[in-house]
C-alpha cells in the first residue's frame, strides 16, 4: 500500500520530504542547508562541514548553538581578520609565543592566589603540567628539583604510591604525576620502587584491570598510570603475594589487560572509560593505546584487541570543522586539550599500521595543518601575559598550555617504532615503550603547515608525555628488584638491623642474644625460623631508624610484616598516621600494636603476635630529641634486658607478650617525666625574672620572655599528647593482661607504680598551662605598662618643648615691640640729620618730638590691628582644617597662650596589601 500524506510511518515521512523540490520558496518551507549560504564572513569551501548541509535552519539545540557561537568566536582569528595583536610570522600565523608561555609556566609553579586551593588534592599534577611544557619549549627545570623532591617526599605514603597532597590517600593519577615529574628533574631515586610495587599489586583487579586507589573507580587510567610507573622504575611484573587478584589466578600485571581493554571500545569506535560502554573518549583512546604500546609492539598487540579501522574512522571524525583542532567526543566543541590526547594517538595509530599497511606508511593520517593553526591563532593568549587556552573566550591555564604544546610536537615532529627493538630484556623488562624514535619534519613541511623555523617545539615521547631524551634516560636506569624478593626490607635499607632473641624460663634472668643481620636473607631467616618451643621466647626483628620519625615508612615489606603479625592491615593503617596509637588483642591471636606521636620526641613502632609460647614481632625506633640530640631511650635489647617474668606460669601460656610493652611503657614515662619537668623548671626560672625584684640595674627582656613562653606552651602541647598515649597504653597492657588467666585473680604488679605516675600526672599538665597563661597576662601588663610611661615621657617632653616655644616667642615680641617703638624714631632723626635741616638749632628740636610721637603711637596702632586681624583669620582656619588648640600658661606672666596641635588623622595612612609583596618561596 503506498504511503498517504497522512501516513505516520517512515515511509510516508520520506515521501513527504522527497516532494519538497516540488515546492517553491512562496510555500514556506526552507530547503535544508540553505542558511548556510547567507554568510556573514568569506569561509573557503575547505572550511564549510558538508553535514551541516542536513540540517535546517530551524533545527536549534543548545550543542547547536554553542558551536555556532565557538564558530564565529574562531573564525576571525582562523581567517586573519582578527590577528589580537599578535606578531605574524611570513605565513601570516602568529609565532608561537615561546618566552611568554614559558614565563606563564615558571609562574605556575611559584605562590598561587587562593583559587587554587581547589586543585590541593591535585597538587602534583601542576609539578607536571609545569615541567613537561617548559621542557617542550627548551627550557630547563632541574633549578626546581630540591623543591620538588622536599614536597613531594611528604606525599609518598609508607605503603606505597604518592597521595594529591600531605596526609591523602595514595591514588594512581597523583602517583604518575609526581614520577613523571620526578624523573623530568632526574629524582626518581626518592621513589620507593618496593612499596609502591606492592601498592599498585592491590589495585590489580581480577578481570585485568586497575582501581585509581584502593576501593575506589576502575577504569583505564588507572590501568595506563600503572604501566607507566612498572615501566619507568623496572617494577616485576610479577604480582605480588599480597594481591588480590592472585585469588583469581592472576600471576602478572599485564594478565588479562588487553582483554579488559578490548571491551572498552564502543560502538562508534572510539575508547571508553571501563565496562560495559561508556561514551567514547578522545582522552581514553590515548590511555588505552598507551597501556598495550607499553607492553608489546603497537602494530601487534594493538590489531589483537581493538578494531583499528572503526578506531580510525572515529578518530577522524574528532578533528572539528572549521576550527581544524580536535573535539573529546562526538558532537563536542573544540579543545586545545585533545590536541594531545588525539593528535597525539595518532602516532600510535600509524605505528600500529605501518607494518600491516604499507600504504599508509610516511604518509599523514590527520590534518596537521589545521591543528598547528588552530593552536596558534586562536589557543595563544595575546597580551603581554602568556599561556594556551582552551578556546579564545576561555582563559589560560597549564593544563591546557601543557597539552596543546604536546599536540603542536605531534604535528610538527615525526615519531616511528622501531619494530626491530625488543619487547622484553633478559630480566623481563618491558622495553616495547621504549623503541620509539623522533625526528623534526623537513623545513618544507615545517612551511605546509605554515610554521617557520623558530617556531618548532622539542620531542614529546608519544607513550609517556614527557621530554623524549629524559624516556631514553630511564631505559637502563634500575636495577631489577627480582633478585631481591625475598628480602624482608624495602629498598631503602636501614643502616642498622639486628634479630634479638629474649629465652628465659620461669624466673630466670637471662640478657637477650643480638645477632647481627648483614643481608635480606639473613634477616629473612631469622623472621622465618623458631626457637625452642621449650623456652618462652621473645624473638624481635629490630631496625634503628637514623632519621626522623616525620619522614617515618614501614622499613620492612608487606609480606614480612604479615608473616610477623596476624592482621598486619592494623598495623600498616596505624604506621601511616601521624598521631599514633596502641591496639591489643586478646584471645587466641593475641596481638600487641604500638606506635608512639610521629613529633619531635623519641619514636619507637611494634608490632608483637603470640605463636604458641613464643612471642614474635617487628620493632623499629629513632632517638631523636626535642633538641636535635640523641637520646638512649625505646632500645629493644635494653626492654629486653629490662623485662622478666615474676610469675610462674607463664611460659606455658605466651603471656609475656605484655613484658615488652611494660619495659617500653617505663622507659617512656620516665622519659616524659623529665621533659615535663624541665618544661617546670624553664617556666620557673621565666617566673622568677617576672615577679622578684630586679636584681640587675636592667629590666628583664619581655620579649624573650614572651618567645621563652612560646617554646614552652608549644612542647608542653607535645607531651600532653604523649600523656594521653601513655593512658591508651597502660589500657592496653592491662586489658591485654586481664583477659589471661592470671588477670582475673592476679594483679600485674609493675603496672601499679606507672599507674600512679601518669595518674599524678594530670595535675602538672593543667596547672602549667594555667602558668603559662598568667605569665604572658603578666608580660603583657608590663609592656602595657613601659608603653603608658614611655607614652607620659613623650609627653612631659613634648611639654617641656612647648613650653620653650611660648617664651622664645614671647621674647620674639618683647624685641618686635622696641624695635617698632625706635623705629619711626630712628626714621625720623635720619630725616633731620640730612643736610637741609643743618642751619636749624636745637631751639626747633620740638618739631622731632611733634613728628617722632604721633607716628610711632601710629605705627604701633598699626600693628596692633594688624595683629587681632591675623588671629581672628588663624581661628577661622584652625576651625576649616581640624586643628584643635591647646592652652599653656606663660610661666612668667600667667597669660594663657595657644599653641596648635594637628589631629591625629591628618598623620594617619593605612597600607594595606593583599598579598605580601616578597612572598617566600616555598611548595606548588
Amino acid at each position: 500500500m503506498a504511503p498517504t500524506k497522512d501516513d505516520d510511518s517512515l515511509a510516508g515521512e520520506l515521501n513527504e520530504k522527497a516532494r519538497i523540490e516540488e515546492l517553491s520558496d512562496e510555500d514556506g518551507i526552507t530547503f535544508p542547508g540553505r542558511h548556510l549560504t547567507k554568510s556573514y564572513l568569506p569561509i573557503p569551501p575547505w572550511l564549510v562541514p558538508s553535514s551541516l548541509d542536513l540540517f535546517p535552519e530551524d533545527y536549534q539545540t543548545a550543542t547547536s548553538e554553542a558551536y555556532t557561537k565557538v564558530q564565529a568566536e574562531c573564525l576571525p582569528h582562523l581567517l586573519g581578520e582578527d590577528t589580537q595583536d599578535l606578531p605574524l610570522n611570513k605565513y601570516g600565523v602568529p609565532h608561537l609565543r615561546r618566552a611568554q608561555h614559558a614565563a606563564f609556566l615558571h609562574a605556575s609553579l611559584g605562590d598561587l592566589p587562593s583559587a587554587y586551593i581547589a586543585l590541593d588534592a591535585a597538587r602534583p599534577w601542576v609539578f607536571y603540567w609545569g615541567f613537561s611544557g617548559l621542557t617542550v619549549l627548551g627550557e630547563s627545570v632541574m633549578q626546581y628539583r630540591s623543591r620538588l623532591i622536599n614536597t613531594v617526599r611528604p606525599m609518598q605514603n609508607p605503603l606505597g604510591g604518592f597521595g594529591g597532597g600531605h596526609g591523602q590517600t595514595s591514588h594512581c593519577a597523583a602517583s604518575y604525576a609526581c614520577v613523571l615529574a620526578l624523573a623530568m628533574v632526574d629524582a626518581l631515586e626518592h621513589v620507593n620502587r618496593r612499596t609502591i610495587w606492592h601498592w599498585l599489586g592491590k589495585l590489580k583487579q581480577p578481570n585485568g584491570g586497575f582501581r585509581m586507589a584502593e576501593n575506589a573507580e576502575e577504569d583505564v587510567r588507572g590501568a595506563y598510570c600503572a604501566f607507566i610507573m612498572i615501566t619507568l622504575l623496572n617494577l616485576p611484573l610479577e604480582l605480588p603475594p599480597s594481591s588480590p587478584a592472585r585469588r583469581a589466578g592472576l600471576q602478572r600485571f599485564d594478565d588479562k589487560l588487553g582483554d579488559y581493554i578490548s571491551t572498552l571500545q564502543t560502538w562508534e569506535g572510539g575508547i571508553g572509560a571501563s565496562p560495559p560502554c561508556s561514551e567514547a573518549h578522545g582522552a581514553y583512546a590515548f590511555l588505552a593505546l598507551g597501556t598495550l604500546a607499553m607492553i608489546d609492539a603497537p602494530h601487534i598487540i594493538i590489531p589483537r584487541y581493538l578494531d583499528l579501522p572503526a578506531l580510525l574512522r572515529w578518530m577522524a571524525l574528532q578533528q572539528t570543522s572549521p576550527e581544524g583542532g580536535f573535539a573529546g567526543r562526538t558532537n563536542k566543541l573544540v579543545d586545545a586539550c585533545y590536541s594531545q590526547w588525539i593528535g597525539g594517538t595518532w602516532s600510535l595509530l600509524q605505528a600500529a599500521l605501518s607494518p600491516n599497511a604499507p600504504e599508509v606508511q610516511g604518509k599523514d593520517l590527520w590534518n596537521k595543518a589545521a591543528l598547528v593553526r588552530y593552536l596558534l591563532t586562536c589557543s595563544q593568549q595575546p597580551g603581554k601575559k602568556g599561556g594556551m587556552r582552551d578556546k579564545p573566550s576561555t582563559r589560560p591555564d597549564g593544563y591546557h598550555t601543557t597539552y596543546a604544546l604536546a599536540g603542536m610536537s605531534a604535528a610538527m615532529n615525526q615519531y616511528t617504532y622501531n619494530a626491530d627493538g625488543a619487547v622484553r630484556s633478559e630480566s623481563g623488562r618491558l622495553m616495547a615503550g621504549f623503541n620509539w624514535k623522533a625526528e623534526g619534519v623537513e623545513k618544507r613541511v615545517l612551511a605546509g603547515i605554515g610554521v617557520e623555523e623558530s617556531g618548532r617545539v622539542g620531542f614529546v615521547h608519544p607513550v609517556y608525555v614527557m621530554p623524549f631524551e629524559v624516556v631514553e634516560g630511564f631505559r637502563e636506569k634500575f636495577p631489577s628488584l627480582d633478585a631481591n624478593m625475598d628480602s624482608p626490607f624495602a629498598p631503602s635499607n636501614p643502616s642498622t638491623c639486628v634479630g634479638i632473641d629474649y629465652m628465659c624460663r620461669d624466673g630466670d634472668d637471662k640478657s637477650p642474644q643480638i645477632h647481627e643481620l648483614a643481608t635480606g636473607s639473613e634477616a629473612h631467616t631469622f623472621l622465618t625460623s623458631h626457637p625452642e618451643a621449650s623456652l618462652a621466647s621473645i624473638r624481635l626483628l629490630t631496625v634503628h631508624l637514623p632519621h626522623d620519625s616525620r619522614d617515618f615508612t614501614l622499613p620492612w615489606t608487606r609480606e614480612s610484616v604479615d608473616h610477623a603479625i596476624w592482621g598486619s592491615g592494623v598495623y600498616t593503617d596505624l604506621a601511616a598516621s601521624q598521631s599514633g596509637g596502641v591496639a591489643a588483642f586478646s584471645g587466641e591471636d593475641c596481638r600487641f600494636i604500638l606506635q608512639t606521636p610521629r613529633d619531635e620526641g623519641p619514636f619507637c613502632s611494634f608490632a608483637l603476635s603470640r605463636r604458641g609460647t613464643a612471642v614474635e614481632g617487628v620493632y623499629c625506633f629513632t632517638t631523636l630529641s626535642f633538641e636535635g640530640k640523641r637520646e638512649a631511650i625505646f632500645d629493644p635489647a635494653d626492654l629486653l634486658d629490662d623485662t622478666t617474668l615474676p610469675q610462674s606460669g607463664w611460659r606455658s601460656t605466651g603471656l609475656q607478650i605484655v613484658a615488652v610493652p611494660t619495659a617500653f611503657l617505663r622507659q617512656h614515662v620516665a622519659w616524659l617525666s623529665t621533659r615535663i619537668n624541665a618544661i617546670a623548671s624553664k617556666l620557673a626560672d621565666i617566673e622568677t625574672a617576672l615577679f622578684s625584684p630586679p636584681t640587675q640595674p636592667h629590666e628583664p627582656n619581655l620579649q624573650a620572655l614572651n618567645h621563652a613562653l612560646h617554646i614552652l606552651s608549644t612542647r608542653l602541647h607535645v607531651l600532653h599528647r604523649r600523656a594521653n598515649f601513655e593512658s591508651q597504653t597502660l589500657a592496653a597492657i592491662q586489658a591485654l593482661y586481664s583477659g589471661s588467666r592470671y588477670g582475673a585473680h592476679t594483679p600485674y604488679a609493675p603496672l601499679s607504680p606507672l599507674r600512679n605516675t601518669v595518674e599524678s600526672r594530670i595535675f602538672d599538665l593543667t596547672a602549667i598551662p594555667a602558668r603559662i597563661s598568667a605569665a604572658r597576662e603578666t608580660i603583657n601588663t608590663l609592656i602595657h605598662q613601659r608603653n603608658q610611661t614611655l607614652h607620659l615621657e613623650v609627653a612631659e617632653s613634648s611639654q617641656r618643648i612647648a613650653e620653650a616655644t611660648l617664651s622664645d616667642a614671647a621674647s620674639m615680641r618683647v624685641i618686635a615691640v622696641l624695635t617698632i617703638c625706635f623705629l619711626p624714631g630712628t626714621a625720623v632723626a635720619g630725616i633731620f640729620g640730612m643736610g637741609m635741616f643743618q642751619d636749624l638749632g636745637w631751639k626747633w628740636i620740638w618739631v622731632y618730638f611733634i613728628v617722632t610721637v604721633p607716628l610711632t603711637v601710629g605705627v604701633l596702632g598699626v600693628w596692633w590691628v594688624w595683629l587681632r586681624r591675623m588671629r581672628k583669620r588663624g581661628n577661622v582656619l584652625d576651625m576649616m582644617s581640624g586643628r584643635s588648640r591647646m592652652e599653656f600658661h606663660d610661666a612668667e606672666s600667667g597669660e594663657p597662650h595657644a599653641v596648635e596641635r594637628r589631629s591625629a588623622r591628618d598623620h594617619e595612612t593605612v597600607d594595606m596589601h593583599v598579598f605580601d609583596t616578597t612572598p617566600e618561596k616555598g611548595n606548588a
